[in-house]
Formats: C-alpha cells, sequence, structure tokens
C-alpha cells in the first residue's frame, strides 16, 4: 500500500508501452477535427440574412444578396478556377486480345474523373449563375446549394471515399490534384509500367494493386496464387517493380542504414517514392528465410484508418516484441 501510495498522481504513458507523445497526438487528432468542423462553419454568416429573401436576386443588384449567397457565389467562382478546364484520357483500345491491366485501369480511372468534372463543373456553373439571377432555382439546385453552404460535399460528388469530415473546400484542390495526375499518365501511355503513381489519389487503388499483379502474371507468365507483394520502401532501381508515392508511416519510422522499422514517438513519417514488386512464392519463401523478422502492417486509405486496402510484411526490430501491435504501426496511402 506504501507504494500504491507514493506513485505519482499523473502517470505517464509509457506504463501502457505507448509512446511518450500519445497524449499529443490524441490532441493533434482532435484540434484536426475541431480545424475540420471550423471550416464547414466559415460559409454560415447570418449577419445580412434578413436583408433579402433568398429566392435570387436580380440584375444589378448585388447588394440585395443575403450573405450566404454572396459567399458562395465567390466561393463557386474560386472553384471553378482551381479545376481543370479538361481532362485528357486514354484512348479505347480497339481489340480485347490481351489488354494491358495497368491500361485497362487507368482507362477506367480517365472515365471516372472526366464524368465527375464535368459533373462539379456543371453544378458549380449553375450556381454562380444562380447567384448572378441568370438562373431561376429548382429543387435540384436548392438541394445542391445547401451542402456548399454549409461546408460539406454534395451526396452526387462522392464518387470515391474520402475522410468524412473533410469539407468541400478541401475537396476540390484534392480533385484537381487527381486529375492532374491522371492528365500526366495519359501523357505517358506506351510506358504506364514505369510511371510514378500517388497511390491515394486514384480513385480505385486497390484495383492498382492488382493490376499490377496481374501484370506481372502475364508478363512473366506465372500463375496468379503463386505471387507475393513485397514493397521496398525508399527504393525505386528495380526495372520490374512499380513506383508509387505518397505513403505515410504512423508510429514508427525507417532506418534506411538496417533497412527496419524502428519505433519513434508516435509522430507520422511521410515516406520517399518507394516500390512495389511481385515474387513467386519460392522467391517469398527464399527471402522470409533471410529476414526471419517480419511483421505484417495493414495499409490504410487515409488517416482515418477505415479503409484497409492491403497488407505487407516488412522488416521489423525483434527487440520491439509486441509494442509493433500496442502502437498500432501502419501505413496510410493518403495524408
Amino acid at each position: 500500500m506504501s507504494w500504491v501510495q507514493s506513485l505519482p498522481d499523473r502517470e505517464p504513458p509509457s506504463w501502457l508501452s505507448l509512446p511518450p507523445t500519445a497524449e499529443r497526438v490524441i490532441a493533434v487528432a482532435q484540434g484536426n477535427e475541431l480545424l475540420g468542423k471550423l471550416r464547414k462553419m466559415r460559409t454560415l454568416t447570418d449577419d445580412d440574412d434578413d436583408v433579402a429573401s433568398t429566392s435570387g436576386p436580380s440584375k444589378g443588384q448585388p447588394s440585395q444578396q443575403p450573405a450566404w449567397m454572396r459567399n458562395l457565389h465567390e466561393r463557386c467562382r474560386e472553384w471553378l478556377s482551381q479545376l481543370p478546364s479538361t481532362l485528357a484520357t486514354l484512348p479505347k483500345q480497339q481489340s480485347n486480345d490481351n489488354p494491358d491491366p495497368l491500361y485497362r485501369l487507368f482507362f477506367r480511372e480517365g472515365g471516372i474523373g472526366r464524368k465527375l468534372l464535368d459533373q462539379v463543373q456543371k453544378d458549380l456553373g449553375d450556381v454562380v449563375k444562380v447567384c448572378e439571377g441568370g438562373l431561376k432555382q429548382t429543387n435540384h439546385l436548392r438541394t445542391l446549394m445547401s451542402p456548399p453552404t454549409k461546408g460539406t460535399i454534395p451526396s452526387h460528388w462522392r464518387r470515391y471515399k474520402v475522410p468524412k469530415e473533410m469539407s468541400v473546400s478541401e475537396w476540390i484542390p484534392d480533385l484537381a490534384r487527381q486529375l492532374s495526375q491522371l492528365d500526366g499518365i495519359t501523357a505517358m501511355q506506351k510506358n504506364l509500367s514505369d510511371v510514378e503513381v500517388w497511390l491515394g489519389g486514384l480513385f480505385f487503388p486497390e484495383a492498382y494493386i492488382t493490376a499490377t499483379r496481374q501484370a506481372v502474371a502475364h508478363r512473366k507468365r506465372w500463375s496468379l496464387e503463386t505471387l507475393h507483394l513485397r514493397l521496398d520502401i525508399g527504393r525505386v532501381n528495380d526495372p520490374g517493380a512499380f513506383i508509387v508515392d505518397g505513403l505515410t508511416l504512423e508510429g514508427a519510422a525507417w532506418d534506411m542504414d538496417t533497412g527496419k522499422l524502428v519505433l519513434n514517438d508516435g509522430e507520422a513519417v511521410r515516406l520517399n517514392p518507394s516500390q512495389i514488386r511481385w515474387i513467386q512464392e519460392e522467391g517469398a519463401e527464399a527471402a522470409d528465410s533471410l529476414k526471419a523478422d517480419l511483421v505484417t502492417l495493414p495499409v490504410y486509405l487515409n488517416n482515418n484508418r477505415s479503409d484497409v486496402m492491403f497488407t505487407i510484411d516488412l522488416p521489423f526490430d525483434a527487440s520491439a516484441g509486441a509494442l509493433v501491435a500496442m502502437r498500432a504501426v501502419c501505413l496510410t496511402a493518403r495524408s
């Protein structure tokens, strides 16, 4: 009892095998959630709501617009300027004889991106016209104007998974970056295996992993069931591998000297461009015998950790033991 009574009033997180910065990590997550809510509230201004009705202003009388409509008008024009005017896509293949899996994937990604871009541009253009008095409001437009006013993303724009707390002002530049990547990939349509891919910037990143597996199996005449995935962090020197970027390691760091994961204070570490490659089962067993200390880590779509894309085996310092699981070490593809 004397030992219990002598314990300090404030116990450090290390008593629970957590990093010393565990409380700071929680505070950062709560702060990011609060900032997301504040971004959604930026457009909610009630100071001038009683100036005019919300039925739509007439031309030449912008001062009679309520504050929320003027704000929405400015934001829609800004969002339109951030989006590309057009999006180049891969031409459709004429023959289905042995089509390239990567070509099929990026053709499908480009089609999704073009349809989404057209939809967003049309909707934003219609909202601008309503705010300027050039277009009458309809039920669809009223429904469309409500989510951006509140800072949320319209439901019919959500063609791919994003964090629930993401605001529309964050989503628009994020979409523009994704479309920019697809436009660059289209320019390299003859060398799709050598493209450096922002994995989290694809509409369906899991499909990219499947396409690389099919491409290797087709190229080397291997069975799909015998292939195992490997991730070489910070390496892009294998001509038969696929380069991915944008990966973030949470709860650990990568030691380039030893080629192993080491525990850190819990902060997220942005990784350099890395390569993924597929090896046969015999090669996988040989590699595992050389690196017996392997840990299986999940690769999540984003730091919400709600969508697991795949798992990967990485070498880890054996002295860490169960701390790897207790500190929830993982990889994310989208920051």
